[in-house]
């Protein structure tokens, strides 16, 4: 149960890594104006000049329900468990989201030019392509244009190097240009 000692995170966005604004303690009711996934949103009352911010608070925490509606308690907590294993799910996503998005900015910065240089597989690639396929995200098809792969297929072809197995199979991708390129671009990214 939630001791009472305990306080709520109040976050500007529904994940926990957003930045935290203030806590609630123990007992507090709020008035959800919206929810996303194990989320509420609600206006929180700054005081000053009646400026309102809308603001985000776990309903749901690691199993443990932390508000309840205030109609139908039994229907609440049949909703949360349901909610909890949708969050779980949605929670993941999000930071896998994140951390591709800090992976993203932390190349882009020029930090990870040096670690691909040392990569047996990293360093078989152009670093412009390299650059490309981090800036793509999931969208590798955009960036591996057929051209590209065919050009990778022979570096790896003539390359016997540690490692390098997992690329070679996803240049082996069934199912189109497309396909291939998603294939190459994951293994690559992963790396």
């Amino acid at each position: 149960s939630f001791p009472p000692e305990a306080t709520i995170a109040v976050r500007l966005e529904p994940n926990k890594a957003s930045s935290l604004v203030t806590s609630l303690p123990y007992g507090s009711e709020v008035l959800a104006t919206a929810a996303r996934g194990t989320y509420l949103q609600f206006k929180l009352d700054k005081g000053q000049n009646n400026e309102v911010q809308y603001v985000w608070v776990p309903r749901v925490l690691d199993g443990l329900v932390l508000f309840v509606e205030k109609s139908d308690p039994v229907k609440v907590e049949k909703d949360a468990e349901a909610a909890a294993a949708v969050a779980s799910t949605e929670e993941a996503i999000l930071e896998q989201q994140d951390q591709i998005q800090r992976f993203q900015l932390w190349w882009a910065e020029g930090k990870g030019k040096e670690a691909a240089g040392l990569h047996p597989m990293l360093s078989l690639l152009d670093a412009a392509v390299l650059a490309d396929i981090i800036a793509a995200g999931a969208n590798y098809h955009n960036c591996l244009s057929a051209d590209r792969l065919d050009a990778l297929q022979r570096h790896t072809s003539k390359s016997n190097g540690p490692g390098l197995e997992a690329l070679q199979r996803a240049l082996q991708a069934k199912g189109g240009a497309k396909s291939q390129a998603r294939a190459v671009g994951s293994v690559i990214f992963k790396e």
